[in-house]
């Protein structure tokens, strides 16, 4: 399952980075690969993709913490400019009180905002909602702060990593907290 820790390692994409990302995004069988990393045009985000996936591929939360936003029933768009429906989501608080967004996923019928998950708890699966150009996840860092504006580019952060891409000399076994 992937984890999210705090890193205190080595900087890496020229930030000094305070998260890591650990382990598979998503069962092994599906081969994940980072094909849109997070900069200025991609605020707090990689996109994730997966040559062999299909859409209903499982996700699981990568870290423990409590629902704060879903967003059901979006549809697919094809026009970058024009878009009437987002995305569907999962927006999870993390112990840290920074945001994970879970972007073109659909939420689990019985998962509801205020549900606390565990890390590797199943929370949805891989659709084509919103702006898509095929099956990933949209997998993002919002920094902590009021929960009306975690969307707001300002917000999302690039100090993570993906232990094993962008981040290749991190243990993902090694528990930063201690």
């Amino acid at each position: 399952m992937l984890t999210i820790k705090k890193y205190k390692l080595i900087p890496f994409n020229g930030f000094p980075p305070d998260w890591y990302v650990g382990g598979p995004a998503v069962p092994p069988e599906y081969q994940v690969e980072r094909y849109k990393d997070c900069g200025p045009l991609h605020p707090g985000a990689k996109d994730l993709g997966f040559p062999t996936i299909q859409y209903g591929a499982p996700i699981h939360a990568i870290e423990k913490g409590t629902v704060r936003y879903l967003r059901r029933n979006s549809t697919h768009c094809t026009d970058d400019a024009y878009c009437p429906d987002f995305d569907n989501m999962v927006l999870i608080e993390g112990n840290d009180h920074g945001y994970t967004g879970y972007h073109h996923v659909k939420p689990l019928s019985d998962l509801q905002e205020g549900m606390f998950v565990e890390a590797g708890q199943k929370i949805g699966h891989i659709d084509d909602s919103g702006v898509t150009s095929g099956p990933h996840l949209h997998l993002a860092r919002y920094t902590a702060g009021e929960l009306a504006t975690w969307w707001h580019s300002d917000r999302g952060t690039c100090d993570w990593g993906l232990a094993g891409w962008d981040a290749p000399d991190l243990d993902p076994g090694e528990d930063p907290y201690n």
